[in-house]
């Protein structure tokens, strides 16, 4: 059931932006979101980054709300260097959230892995 009423969603979201007037960035946002709770990660990249990229930049809130679904879609795809931008920025606006606190933790220690082997090679 959960399943339908998220691709329920990504209908909603497509038909609100061709007949109502929705803004771009909240488009894409809705997508990434939606994209990312189906499990398809680098979908939810792709629409998440395109609403960055369309986000007034003062917009606070929105941009906390993206910065968590980026840096944690990203770290599941393995592009942790990029994923520990977003999640420090989210990190910064909401630093009590323990689950990203993990989420950094993890993303770095895989970094210092990856670098030490490289230095053993």
């Amino acid at each position: 059931m959960k399943l339908f009423s998220l691709y329920f969603q990504l209908l909603w979201n497509h038909l609100t932006y061709v007949f109502a007037v929705t803004e771009p960035e909240r488009f894409h946002s809705k997508l990434g979101v939606t994209y990312f709770h189906l499990g398809d990660f680098p979908r939810a990249i792709g629409h998440l980054k395109k609403s960055e990229k369309q986000r007034h930049r003062d917009d606070r809130a929105f941009a906390r709300y993206n910065a968590y679904y980026l840096g944690v879609s990203l770290m599941y795809v393995g592009e942790c260097a990029e994923a520990i931008g977003y999640l420090d920025e989210y990190l910064r606006r909401k630093p009590d959230d323990e689950y990203i606190r993990e989420c950094l933790s993890w993303c770095r220690s895989q970094l210092e892995s990856t670098e030490q082997m490289s230095n053993c090679a």
